[in-house]
């Protein structure tokens, strides 16, 4: 890994974020806005996903499980995190799921197919480890991202646009969106709003 000034500058950011301290992170985000967001990134999700369909659906950057919560139950769920502090949060919450600690650039080089969901963390990828995923995806690719996270209440950027920038170069969000466009995604606005969207691919 290469530790420049924007390397530091994230992982200082996460340990802020409480991304790294699962039980935290639950606690910062447990509130009515936040389930309001849930309910509807679940409605979009399930709703684009064929009720005939039984998927086995790989969660890349899992947390806390959260995932888990949001798909069918129909669904096999695996939830993989760098974090073994996250891995081990959610073998412990969650009443369902396989639970693995893996980087997800490992992940989308050892797999030949996958169908990946991502919640709130496709943003912290390279486009090209994202671009790896898209072309690995079996059936289907969700990603939940950000729009401009920082118009938000609840999130850890709200309120300091400037940081959002500086994690996440305007240059980098241009191309993972050209990337989306290049696979034919939908893209819905959250709760029809712009700070975060779920971009939807499906696969013929």
């Amino acid at each position: 890994m290469k530790f420049n000034a924007h390397t530091v500058m994230k992982n200082i950011f996460f340990q802020g974020a409480n991304y790294l301290e699962p039980t935290k992170y639950e606690e910062q985000y447990n509130n009515e806005i936040c389930e309001r967001e849930n309910e509807e990134i679940k409605r979009i999700i399930n709703s684009n996903i064929d009720s005939d369909i039984n998927l086995l659906i790989t969660d890349i950057g899992c947390g806390t499980g959260l995932g888990s919560d949001l798909l069918d139950e129909r669904h096999q769920y695996v939830g993989v995190d760098r974090s073994q502090k996250s891995i081990e949060y959610c073998r412990k919450h969650k009443k369902r799921g396989t639970f693995i600690k893996a980087n997800a650039e490992n992940i989308v080089k050892e797999v030949k197919k996958i169908n990946p969901i991502f919640i709130f963390s496709i943003d912290y990828l390279s486009v090209k480890t994202i671009s790896e995923f898209i072309k690995k995806t079996d059936k289907i690719f969700i990603a939940v991202h950000y729009n401009k996270p920082y118009l938000s209440q609840t999130s850890v950027y709200s309120g300091r646009s400037w940081l959002y920038r500086l994690i996440h170069p305007k240059r980098k969000r241009n191309a993972m969106y050209a990337l989306f466009e290049r696979h034919n995604a939908k893209t819905f606005k959250l709760l029809d709003e712009d700070y975060y969207y779920v971009t939807i691919i499906k696969k013929d």
